[in-house]
């Protein structure tokens, strides 16, 4: 399984920068620096919302990516954060990612709690690791039609399993070990 999961994530990798599909041409790449408190908020993502085919990454010291800070981006295609801080990972806030259509790659080095509606709408990710999540909210992968595989940590806690996975017709949880 973690052959077809690096596989697919190769894929998947290609046709985010457009080395597959109608597509030839590599999205702006835009650095977000969090705030003094570690969060990439509204603020902070703000100059960049008009910008097609955004590939995000999320600076050092990001420890919270919060309430709705890309939500209905639908130029958004990536999200990179590898350096988060402290044990928990990097928060995901309520509808931080919700409605971004386009979005098909997110990698953290670690994710911390799931807000609700987190991830909802978000209808081209296909794979989502997540395994270092202690908690995932209500509807946080709700309407995620085109997800695949998700990793989830052994013994996470959902506050709603069900609603947080509703409309995700082909999704096969994948429960791990947390690092």
């Amino acid at each position: 399984m973690d052959r077809v999961y690096k596989w697919v994530c190769a894929i998947v990798g290609l046709c985010v920068c457009g080395f597959c599909g109608a597509t030839t041409a590599r999205g702006v790449v835009v650095d977000i620096h969090p705030n003094a408190n570690g969060t990439v908020g509204t603020h902070e993502t703000a100059p960049y919302k008009n910008l097609e085919n955004l590939e995000v990454i999320l600076m050092p010291g990001t420890q919270c990516v919060g309430t709705g800070a890309f939500k209905d981006w639908k130029n958004l295609l990536s999200v990179t954060c590898e350096w988060s801080n402290g044990k928990d990972g990097v928060k995901i806030g309520v509808a931080a990612f919700k409605n971004c259509p386009n979005l098909s790659l997110v990698s953290f080095g670690k994710t911390g709690d799931i807000g609700m509606c987190a991830f909802e709408g978000c209808r081209s990710l296909a794979i989502l690791n997540v395994s270092h999540s202690k908690n995932i909210f209500r509807s946080a992968f709700k309407n995620c039609v085109s997800l695949l595989e998700l990793r989830v940590r052994k013994g996470c806690y959902w506050v709603d399993r069900e609603g947080a996975l509703e409309g995700c017709p082909l999704l096969q949880v994948v429960e791990q070990e947390a690092n």
